[in-house]
């Protein structure tokens, strides 16, 4: 069971440090919960996607490559991000799953002006059943289980996906850019660690 009481701070934290990195405002993504549905979701997906950016730049050890990889499609599987976080191994299949769907939502609404009205409860109310349960599955990544803790009380994730598909968006959100910044993290961690096995693979230094 995932308990956000008990991360939130660490969370939190770890979101600043990820917009210090990338230069954006503080209290940014903590903002975005009082936009309106539509600019939440636009707006959300241009942070991720800044921020996948970096993420592979940083894997790859170029950041001249950031712009580049800003201008790649985001969830084409094949030549996109995703396609090199996948490749890189830098975020796991539930990650890249809620990625995938909240970037085909906010293509759906950007290349349709008539989507500015866009509202989540109404979108989920329009859902077949099986439709609500993928949204759950995507769009609930921060829950990481059927349940989750908040206010010191056990909570379903699939009630809470559809009354509070706004917020349990954000949620996710939130917990997609901590786990981004902690991908960082371990990319380093990477590096270190390979640098030490071709000092190993090297032998000693018998000239010193």
């Amino acid at each position: 069971m995932s308990k956000p009481d008990e991360n939130i701070e660490s969370i939190e934290q770890a979101v600043t440090l990820l917009e210090e990195d990338l230069k954006i405002e503080p209290g940014f993504l903590i903002k975005l919960n009082d936009e309106d549905d539509w600019s939440f979701v636009i707006k959300s997906h241009a942070f991720l996607e800044a921020a996948l950016s970096h993420l592979i730049s940083e894997a790859l050890s170029e950041a001249a490559l950031h712009d580049v990889f800003a201008n790649i499609e985001t969830s084409n599987n094949k030549s996109g991000k995703l396609a090199f976080i996948k490749a890189l191994d830098l975020l796991d299949d539930e990650a890249r799953r809620f990625i995938r769907a909240l970037s085909e939502l906010r293509n759906s609404l950007v290349h349709d002006i008539g989507q500015v009205g866009f509202s989540f409860e109404d979108y989920v109310a329009s859902l077949e059943k099986q439709q609500k349960a993928n949204f759950v599955r995507s769009f609930g990544y921060f829950a990481n289980g059927e349940n989750f803790e908040l206010g010191g009380q056990s909570v379903s994730t699939k009630e809470f996906m559809l009354k509070s598909p706004k917020r349990g968006t954000w949620f996710s959100v939130m917990a997609l850019c901590s786990v981004i910044y902690l991908a960082k993290g371990n990319v380093k961690v990477r590096k270190i660690l390979a640098s030490l096995q071709v000092d190993i693979e090297a032998g000693p230094n018998l000239d010193t």
